[in-house]
């Protein structure tokens, strides 16, 4: 079945529009966004006759580096010929946007108007860098450090590792220098927001990092001053499949459809989401028939387990995704039927209500896509995306 990308909220290249609901980006048998920034979206489509292609919007590459990305002759182009090739994009969500890919073998670097400034003649636009065989995937974080993490040899779990910047990345890469290691498996899933990094165990459970102490809420756990991973141990007896991070919120979603919730609002945000410190919600929702996210009565002083209902009956969520401040869930009914609800940061639109709302402490419904089968959720600064299956 065909599927489609709509995206709400802030638009980079239209800054001033803010849009309320769902609209359409694009339409292809197959969808799937690889990169999402307050000024980026990237997304490889997969069409009729099985060939793939990539496709950049956003502000953040200049005309020679977005060609590098998109032209028919570019690496990643002649790569996604190869029906298993893989794209890990990095680059700082809030900040620069983009900045390179892992794909085939190499690391794409894309340098930015301040490093040209700053380096001028020894400035380059785009850098390839040829990497060692563990490295997998790169993660950047809000303070321009990086977590690396490598496939696990034979007889080996892998790792996760951390350097200061991407010079050192490229220092690893050419000179094998050594680098700090934080964990000593190979996630399935890294996610980083601004404070804290979390990692998804192959078993499923769940770690964060912080080097923050400022807001130890945003760990799901005591702060301990450790620089390694440490385990979440109200999530340690449940197997997570999904995590999702950004802004000062992190999101777990249990194999069983359980959706957990940590962190705080933005600082400077004068709200807070309901779920995140109410102890009063009318646990009557059933009776009432309503499509709600709510809290129990008693809950962990760090995780939150949050009840999902649609049309007052049980759901479970599917995915999740959130940006600088505000979060989505796709939920799906006994009946199998399918909502995506929205709370949080709103005043661009990025909730996808159809208005523009400062902030909503509880849930709503993306009323536009009621009843469509969400295959992917994605948010990054004020910006929202859905693919639906139609």
């Amino acid at each position: 079945m065909p599927q489609t990308l709509h995206r709400f909220g802030f638009n980079s290249d239209a800054p001033t529009l803010k849009i309320t609901s769902p609209t359409l980006v694009d339409s292809s048998t197959q969808i799937n966004i690889v990169w999402t920034s307050w000024c980026d979206l990237i997304y490889t489509t997969t069409n009729a006759d099985n060939t793939r292609s990539i496709t950049y919007t956003g502000t953040s590459l200049n005309t020679t580096q977005q060609q590098e990305l998109t032209s028919l002759t570019s690496n990643i182009n002649q790569a996604l010929a190869n029906p298993t090739c893989q794209l890990y994009f990095f680059g700082n969500t809030m900040y620069d946007g983009v900045r390179g890919y892992i794909c085939d073998g190499k690391i794409t670097v894309f340098g930015t108007p301040a490093e040209e400034a700053a380096l001028r003649s020894q400035y380059h636009d785009i850098e390839f860098w040829t990497f060692p065989p563990p490295l997998a995937e790169i993660r950047m974080c809000s303070d321009n450090s990086l977590f690396l993490t490598s496939k696990p040899e034979p007889y080996e779990t892998g790792s996760i590792s951390n350097v200061t910047n991407l010079h050192a990345v490229k220092a690893h890469c050419t000179c094998t220098t050594p680098i700090d290691q934080r964990a000593s498996f190979a996630p399935t899933q890294l996610v980083t927001n601004a404070t804290t990094t979390t990692a998804l165990s192959p078993s499923g459970l769940v770690y964060t990092l912080t080097t923050d102490p400022r807001y130890p809420s945003c760990l799901g756990r005591p702060y301990t001053g450790t620089s390694s991973f440490e385990p979440v141990p109200y999530l340690s007896e449940t197997r997570i499949t999904k995590i999702a991070s950004g802004g000062y919120m992190t999101a777990a979603i249990s194999e069983d459809g359980e959706l957990f919730l940590w962190g705080q609002a933005n600082p400077g945000t004068a709200e807070e989401l309901g779920v995140l410190h109410r102890l009063d919600y009318d646990s009557d929702a059933a009776m009432k028939r309503e499509t709600v996210i709510w809290g129990d009565t008693v809950q962990d002083e760090n995780v939150k387990c949050l009840n999902i209902h649609i049309d007052g009956r049980d759901a479970i969520a599917y995915d999740v995704a959130i940006g600088f401040g505000h979060m989505l869930v796709a939920a799906k009914g006994e009946d199998e039927e399918h909502v995506v609800f929205s709370a949080g940061c709103g005043a661009e639109g990025q909730l996808g209500i159809g208005r523009a709302d400062d902030f909503l402490q509880e849930s709503e419904e993306v009323v536009a896509v009621r009843g469509k089968r969400v295959i992917q959720l994605a948010a990054a600064g004020w910006s929202s995306f859905v693919v639906t299956e139609e």
